[in-house]
């Protein structure tokens, strides 16, 4: 689903990503860098919900001052 979502549908065939260990191994060089690419093109709020309408679990992380703002914490 997240492959999809964030327009790289190549990672379905790549043999590098196709363990959970490949995932792993290549998070910092393929997986971060366009999942950050990604969700720079929408707030915190907007990507959490496409996300979620996705299927993927997500929330947004907050900053120390939003959590200390935080009513619920």
């Amino acid at each position: 689903q997240l492959a999809q979502l964030i327009g790289a549908p190549e990672w379905l065939e790549d043999p590098r990503l196709a363990t959970r260990q490949g995932w792993v191994d290549h998070l910092e060089d393929v997986i971060r860098p366009a999942i950050e690419a990604w969700a720079s093109t929408y707030t915190r709020a907007e990507a959490c919900a496409k996300m979620a309408a996705a299927g993927i679990a997500a929330g947004p992380a907050l900053r120390s001052a939003e959590v200390v703002a935080d009513p619920h914490l």
